[in-house]
């Protein structure tokens, strides 16, 4: 079992196709990744449900947490954004362990 101490702070993933964006064409070939504020994760939730969608939520948390514009995140291709959504939802499902127990990972069998 993990432990949310042994959770990397960040994960850069590189992008399988770099993407491009705005006038002066700025391109990405990786994205940063760090751990959401509880704000993040409260407007990931917020637009998840404004939006009904789990894509628009997670794009919109992929853009908070890592500084690339949401525009920019919406051109990711699916095996790249899916690389960053197993990152983060590895935050999202973490549990405050129980009294005696060695994992707060709510993804882990028990």
């Amino acid at each position: 079992m993990q432990d949310i101490y042994e959770l990397p702070e960040e994960e850069t993933i590189p992008l399988s196709h770099p993407i491009s964006m705005g006038k002066e064409h700025r391109e990405y070939d990786e994205i940063t990744l760090r751990e959401p504020s509880l704000d993040e994760v409260d407007n990931f939730y917020k637009e998840r449900g404004k939006e009904d969608s789990l894509l628009s939520g997670m794009g919109l948390l992929i853009s908070l947490v890592s500084g690339v514009p949401r525009p920019a995140v919406r051109k990711l291709k699916f095996r790249d954004y899916k690389r960053c959504e197993v990152w983060l939802t590895r935050f999202l499902t973490w549990v405050p362990p129980e009294k005696g127990e060695e994992s707060g990972d709510a993804s882990e069998p028990t």
